[in-house]
C-alpha cells in the first residue's frame, strides 16, 4: 500500500509525440506533459560509466507514483533534470508504479 506521506516531491511526467516536419524534412519531436503527479523519490548510488574512452557520471533514482499507464519511452523531469526511464515495475494490483530512472551528466 502506497503511504500518501511518502509521495512528498513533485515530478512531471512527459511523452514525445510526433509533429510536424521541420526544413530539411525530418520528424520534429515534442515533449508533453503527460502527467504531474507527487512522488516518493529514492536516490541510488550513482555509477562511473567509461564510454568511448570518458568517463561520466550516471545518476539513478527510483521514483514512486500512484499508477498511471506509463511507457518506457515517457521520461521524467524533477528538480529541473530529465530523467530517462529504464524500467517500469506494477506496485499492488495497479495501485501504484515504481520507476526507474537515470540522468547522464
Amino acid at each position: 500500500m502506497l503511504q500518501a506521506g511518502k509521495l512528498d516531491r513533485q515530478i512531471t511526467i512527459e511523452r514525445v509525440t510526433q509533429g510536424t516536419q521541420n526544413a530539411i524534412g525530418t520528424p520534429a519531436q515534442t515533449w508533453t506533459t503527460v502527467y504531474t503527479p507527487r512522488a516518493q523519490v529514492i536516490p541510488i548510488s550513482g555509477a562511473e560509466v567509461v564510454k568511448s574512452g570518458a568517463e561520466r557520471a550516471v545518476r539513478l533514482a527510483r521514483f514512486i507514483v500512484r499508477w498511471s499507464s506509463l511507457d518506457l519511452k515517457d521520461r521524467v523531469v524533477y528538480e529541473g533534470l530529465t530523467w530517462n526511464i529504464i524500467h517500469l515495475r506494477e506496485m499492488g494490483r495497479r495501485e501504484g508504479v515504481e520507476i526507474l530512472a537515470q540522468v547522464t551528466k
